[in-house]
């Protein structure tokens, strides 16, 4: 069995709920395997009765109404995160954290509510949405740490391997333990405060 490849599935829309606009990272065979993804994707989102069209080979457009939106196919090789501008069915794929910080920078100078909710998300969670003078822009992470599931118990006292589903990157993740001084307990000994007290 050939071993997949992992690509960038990038889901924009203009119409009502434009700013759920969103991207992830999928597996698929080969690169015509992932198009056919997104072609089945704008399909489905278009309710079956619109007219799917495919462009620069990488691109399922369709219709509903008005308004408008795709489905598109990027290689995935470890690019930090992704801006998209919903309003015009585009997006940016940014390599880095510092070029992806420094796009969020550049874009709160242009948004329209400086000290509004949206302009808090993004400096607290470096993801979100927002409103500038050029429209709707949502930047979401593709390759976050926050995404990590369970791999194994490393050696269950210093580490444990964490790992990423998409990538399917290992990596060693430090313990770290935490004391709850609120709700410690007064013991007489030292094994009561190992073991608990006894029944007996």
């Amino acid at each position: 069995m050939s071993e997949k490849t992992n690509y960038i599935l990038v889901d924009t829309w203009n119409g009502e709920g434009y700013s759920e606009s969103s991207a992830e990272v999928i597996q698929a065979d080969n690169y015509l395997a992932a198009v056919e993804v997104a072609k089945q994707k704008a399909i489905e989102a278009s309710g079956g009765n619109g007219t799917v069209r495919i462009f620069n080979k990488n691109t399922a457009c369709y219709d509903i109404g008005d308004d408008n939106g795709a489905y598109h196919i990027e290689n995935f090789e470890d690019q930090y995160g992704i801006c998209i501008m919903p309003d015009t069915n585009q997006y940016q794929i940014i390599g880095s954290r510092v070029s992806y910080l420094r796009a969020i920078e550049l874009s709160i100078k242009e948004a329209e509510d400086k000290d509004g909710w949206e302009v808090e998300e993004l400096n607290e969670n470096e993801q979100g949405q927002l409103h500038t003078s050029k429209g709707c822009e949502v930047f979401q992470k593709l390759n976050e740490d926050t995404e990590l599931e369970f791999y194994e118990g490393g050696d269950g006292v210093e580490y444990e391997i964490w790992q990423n589903p998409h990538t399917k990157q290992l990596y060693r993740m430090p313990i770290e333990v935490v004391r709850d001084y609120d709700n410690k307990e007064a013991v007489d000994s030292c094994h009561e405060a190992k073991f608990g007290k006894s029944n007996h």
